[in-house]
């Protein structure tokens, strides 16, 4: 496993004001009911299975559970939404071939800001995006910071600073430089790594995340679950 922590902010981010720290939509206060999603690694590839609304509503899903193989990585999500309905094509995760996205945060401002980062991401991933969210463009954005646009040709590959770690600083440069704050705790995975940031670079703070003996978590599970600190980034090779 690669583990940089305590990674620094981005010199130069831009300072918002509190609004970052609302949630302005009708569940604020309550559940995150907006949708759920998992993923598990089946032969090497990537599953998913998610829906609108709340898991324990789903008559599915424990049907679905049952067919996960024993000792393999599972991942969800549960969402309460800042941009986009309570639709199929908004709800995490999100799949591109064999490569997956997860996020917690949001895009400061993303109204204002959705078209230029639009023109970063490369049309071959652009013409992807289904859903009205936030946390769809930067999953592209990500993957176009891999995948150079125009090409299939991968960012060079390096035990040291495997290739994720160097795609997400790029998009952190981007999005730096176009003006942008935004709050990332994020989870990628494709058929190689696993990256999982708890990173802001905003004036908010990133929402919280745990490590623990059953696994990574936004909130702790039980007496083993130990904070994560802010803008630390975790890689771990599982291809």
């Amino acid at each position: 496993m690669f583990l940089e922590t305590q990674i620094p902010k981005i010199p130069g981010s831009p300072k918002v004001d509190q609004k970052c720290l609302r949630n302005d939509g009708p569940n604020k206060d309550g559940p995150n009911k907006d949708g759920f999603g998992i993923a598990w690694r089946q032969n090497g590839k990537w599953m998913i299975y998610k829906k609108e609304g709340m898991y324990k509503d789903d008559d599915q899903l424990e049907k679905v559970l049952t067919t996960i193989p024993p000792n393999t990585i599972v991942l969800g999500h549960v969402r309460r939404k800042s941009h986009g309905e309570p639709e199929y094509d908004n709800t995490h995760p999100f799949i591109y071939k064999n490569s997956i996205f997860m996020h917690n945060g949001k895009i400061i401002d993303y109204e204002k800001h959705r078209d230029v980062i639009l023109k970063k991401i490369a049309p071959m991933y652009r013409k992807q995006i289904q859903g009205e969210t936030d946390s769809e463009v930067l999953f592209y954005l990500f993957l176009s910071c891999i995948v150079k646009p125009g090409s299939r040709k991968t960012v060079k590959k390096s035990q040291k600073n495997p290739y994720v770690y160097k795609s997400f600083a790029k998009m952190c440069r981007i999005l730096k430089s176009l003006g942008v704050s935004w709050i990332g705790n994020i989870m990628y995975a494709d058929k190689s790594y696993m990256l999982i940031t708890r990173h802001s670079e905003s004036s908010c703070p990133a929402p919280s995340l745990y490590t623990s003996r059953i696994g990574i978590t936004s909130d702790p599970l039980d007496s083993s679950s130990v904070l994560i600190p802010e803008n630390t980034i975790l890689v771990i090779k599982i291809g």
